[in-house]
């Protein structure tokens, strides 16, 4: 499958049965989907060439070559959209037809709306549904909506791997994030990247705070993290 896969791919997003889903399915007990195949450890992520080798000839979506092919996409899209909006001689419903997209957002409003009961991938608090994880933690769920709320489901215990070396890291980095925004102070932004692994000097760590708090547009950040 992976040497046909390899051959033909032309997505950098088509990565949902790469080896790097394959072995965190192994690792951790459980296939990750969506966007969590983008994640993982430094192991998948080490360099292009080890991006290559776990997502496929385009280093995956997150690699320079596959952002650049995304970049690209995007604005080619927006080409697309300005020459249409400006060609009077063709309709934008027929350029466009007015269908469902498969984004969420509107089906959403329409069961709230109108009481059309069905399942959705929410964004909630948790409440409980996901043993081991606390209740004040947003998390991503299918879950029924209709016109009288969202109603979570509940699921099984997570394998013991995926919540100690994946959800609750990142619950971690999520109440860095909360702490940063809340007290202010560059001593958070320190903190945080002096653990990153791409850090190899403290004066690294200086300099990409000051490049990044002294753009033009981050003047209310510099004051919070002075």
């Amino acid at each position: 499958y992976w040497k046909r896969w390899w051959e033909t791919t032309s997505d950098p997003f088509d990565i949902s049965l790469s080896p790097a889903a394959i072995d965190m399915y192994r690792t951790y007990g459980l296939l990750p989907i969506g966007d969590t195949v983008r994640a993982g450890t430094w192991k998948y992520h080490w360099d292009l060439e080890t991006k290559k080798r776990w997502y496929g000839p385009f280093g995956g979506p997150d690699s320079e070559i596959g952002w650049a092919i995304y970049i690209a996409d995007l604005r080619r899209k927006m080409m697309e959209l300005e020459r249409a909006v400006h060609d009077y001689s063709v309709p934008l419903t027929l350029r466009y037809p007015p269908k469902p997209s498969g984004e969420q957002v509107v089906p959403i409003i329409n069961s709230i709306i109108n009481d059309k009961r069905a399942s959705y991938q929410v964004n909630v608090l948790n409440f409980g549904s996901i043993p081991g994880v606390k209740d004040d933690i947003a998390v991503e769920m299918p879950a029924e909506i209709d016109g009288r709320g969202v109603h979570r489901r509940s699921f099984p215990q997570l394998p013991s791997k995926i919540l100690k070396y994946a959800i609750m890291p990142r619950i971690m980095r999520a109440e860095w994030s909360i702490s940063a925004f809340m007290e202010g102070g560059r001593d958070h932004l320190f903190e945080w990247l002096i653990v990153d692994r791409r850090t190899n000097s403290i004066s690294q760590v200086d300099q990409v705070i000051d490049a990044i708090v002294r753009m033009p547009e981050n003047g209310e950040m510099a004051k919070h993290f002075k």
